[in-house]
């Protein structure tokens, strides 16, 4: 009976420990994506994360004969119409330094993320396959690796959008023409229409788009509660909705329009004097770059029909979020959690003022010390002031100079990064290889 308790604990121990070095063994996790950047180009986008430890060397390596295998987009056979734009781009925040692995030879790596980036063009509808080709190392050991990928690319239907082959719509001022109409239901009911005429390879985002992501789309009545007229029913929207993984935003699943999107609103008038002012907030992005946006409408009832008093002018200043680096890995931690006020302040994704974060912080740092590795270092500092001094008086001081002190170093350190643009990163390598 002990032999065979002894054999199940065996057992399972062993299944343990082969899925722990399983994990182990799998310290890169690769996620793949495409955005259109023109008409029939894509972008494909080749994303790793890197477990804490590891390293994933690039695809410029030197040319010697010991090195590691550089990281590589493969595919098996480019079907027939379909041409590599560029060469292959490498993104990310690369450190170079000696291997011992490799015969201390000098390479370049990265350590928490890497993103390759290559630009297709395509004649018609294509599935491209392939691998990414790669190897990870810690200080110990090396793993070589290997991750399929399959793109299904769609080619651009030309017909109806005013596509101009061989213009760069990346650098389009107007992304979105708004046009607006009514439709008289019956006599006291209308539909507002809001026609959104979208520049190919850009795109605009639902009202319906999941929060966390791009600014949804969103129509805003100013006056809605002057007794004039009143909103039946929610916005509807009319177009060729596409739900996919927005590399813009951390390859979240939103939902978006092409070429074309009508967004209507079903209103009832209740007095012949009524005015319908407003407007649209909506975001815009093509496979780099976002631009938040408004279009304005001020409506009246006139005749048999509702219509503009006052041209409608979409707003000039527009809110430019251009991703710095790696446009759409560095896009969600540094521009889809912000969204501009009236009065062009910036405030983060939880409307936070300064004063908040720091009470935050400072909150934080109380709860810091009830950790076991500051705790009991509080006797320890109190009864070395009380201690070493000869009387009250000169404990508060020197106390409150150590205190002083820690709060001057800490405030010069932070001075690079205030004025020079330093990234907050090197002040951790800094700490960590000197």
């Amino acid at each position: 009976m002990v032999k065979r308790f002894s054999a199940v604990i065996l057992f399972i121990l062993f299944l343990a420990a082969d899925k722990i070095h399983a994990q182990i063994l799998e310290p890169v996790k690769w996620e793949v994506s495409s955005s259109q950047a023109g008409v029939n180009e894509y972008t494909l986008i080749f994303k790793a994360t890197i477990e804490e430890g590891w390293k994933v060397y690039s695809k410029d390596l030197p040319d010697v004969d010991i090195k590691p295998i550089p990281t590589s987009v493969n595919f098996d056979k480019l079907p027939e119409g379909v041409e590599l734009v560029g060469a292959m781009e490498e993104l990310g925040s690369p450190k170079e330094s000696i291997e011992p692995l490799f015969d201390n030879i000098t390479i370049k790596y990265y350590n928490k993320r890497i993103t390759l980036r290559q630009t297709v063009r395509i004649k018609k509808d294509v599935k491209l396959e392939g691998f990414v080709e790669y190897m990870t190392c810690d200080e110990r050991q090396c793993i070589p690796g290997t991750y399929d990928f399959s793109f299904d690319l769609v080619a651009e239907k030309t017909s109806g959008h005013n596509i101009v082959p061989g213009f760069d719509y990346s650098k389009i001022k107007n992304q979105i023409t708004w046009n607006i109409s009514t439709e008289k239901i019956s006599d006291k009911e209308y539909w507002l229409k809001f026609n959104a005429d979208i520049a190919p390879t850009w795109k605009l985002y639902s009202q319906n788009s999941p929060k966390g992501g791009a600014q949804p789309m969103k129509i805003n009545f100013e006056n809605s509660d002057s007794k004039t007229y009143q909103l039946i029913g929610k916005p509807e929207e009319i177009g060729e909705l596409e739900t996919k993984a927005e590399p813009l935003f951390e390859n979240k699943t939103l939902k978006y329009y092409h070429h074309q999107v009508e967004l209507r609103q079903k209103i009832q008038i209740d007095s012949p004097n009524a005015v319908i002012s407003g407007f649209i907030d909506y975001q815009t992005c093509d496979a780099s770059q976002c631009f938040y946006g408004q279009k304005d409408f001020n409506l009246k009832l006139e005749g048999e029909g509702i219509a503009e008093i006052i041209p409608s002018v979409d707003t000039a200043a527009q809110t430019q979020t251009v991703f710095a680096e790696f446009k759409v890995d560095t896009a969600y931690a540094s521009n889809a959690q912000c969204e501009t006020n009236i009065t062009g302040q910036i405030t983060n994704a939880n409307n936070k003022s300064l004063w908040g974060t720091f009470i935050l912080g400072f909150i934080g740092g109380l709860i810091g010390l009830l950790m076991p590795c500051t705790f009991p270092m509080i006797p320890f500092t109190i009864s070395f002031f009380t201690k070493r001094s000869g009387n009250r008086k000169k404990g508060i001081f020197e106390a409150s100079f150590y205190g002083f002190c820690i709060v001057l170093v800490y405030f010069i350190a932070s001075l690079p990064f205030l004025f020079f643009g330093v990234s907050g990163d090197k002040l951790n390598e800094f700490a960590s290889n000197n």
